[in-house]
């Protein structure tokens, strides 16, 4: 969460290794989806497919509706990533269901979040915003307040993209102070990044600090995911 990615990486494949050496399904198959999210934010998602199918075998060899859904959530971000939408809806529905059949908050907030990033790709910013608001309901019943910062930035890019810049302004600054009580800099990258391009639209002089600030974090964690969404903005 605080984006040390090589030492997470480190610590994973250690982890993997003991768990691989014991047969132990579980945590081999949680080493490789953790490793897969590694991947995916790096940008390498040939190697961040292989690890979430990986794991998502050894789920269902095992019969695990929780780790079966994190699986296809994980997969569905990286088809996210690459374009594939219609792949997106299915594996993020599956997981949603799953999530939802048995009562797991948490996961039901992280499934409906991903979902909303589909159907925000696709212009559905209705049912992307119904889907934001019920991820931030339950994170607010939950008090997690990485699950809300979470939700709250996704809600500031969809009310941006229907130019509403008081609520997706309103929606970061609030992300942005839970990302700094908790040291939460993979949101906040995302955060900054929102703030600035709400600056950009309203003409602010910020604009481009903000936006540089989102680049900085995203170089010194060495995700390149998106980098290049901060570079456009800076552009």
């Amino acid at each position: 969460r605080r984006g040390e990615y090589a030492q997470a990486r480190e610590s994973l494949n250690k982890g993997l290794a003991l768990a691989r050496e014991e047969k132990d399904k579980l945590n081999t198959s949680l080493a490789l989806n953790d490793l897969g999210l590694v991947a995916w934010s790096q940008g390498d998602y040939t190697a961040a497919r292989a690890l979430h199918e990986e794991s998502l075998v050894l789920e269902r060899e095992m019969s695990n509706k929780r780790g079966i859904a994190a699986s296809l959530n994980n997969l569905g971000n990286v088809a996210y990533s690459q374009g594939d939408y219609a792949a997106v809806l299915a594996l993020h529905e599956e997981g949603l269901a799953l999530m939802r059949e048995m009562g797991d908050k948490a996961g039901t907030a992280i499934s409906l979040n991903n979902l909303g990033l589909a159907t925000l790709a696709q212009g559905d910013y209705a049912v992307t915003q119904v889907l934001y608001m019920e991820s931030l309901n339950l994170s607010r019943e939950m008090g997690s307040k990485a699950g809300i910062s979470l939700s709250l930035t996704s809600l500031g890019f969809a009310t941006y993209y229907i130019d509403d810049h008081p609520a997706a302004r309103s929606s970061f600054e609030e992300a942005m102070a839970l990302c700094k009580e908790i040291g939460e800099r993979t949101y906040m990258a995302y955060v900054l990044l929102g703030l600035g391009l709400v600056d950009l639209a309203e003409n602010q002089p910020q604009a481009r600090e903000h936006i540089l600030h989102s680049l900085r974090l995203r170089q010194e964690t060495g995700e390149q995911l998106y980098q290049s969404s901060s570079l456009i903005g800076v552009a």
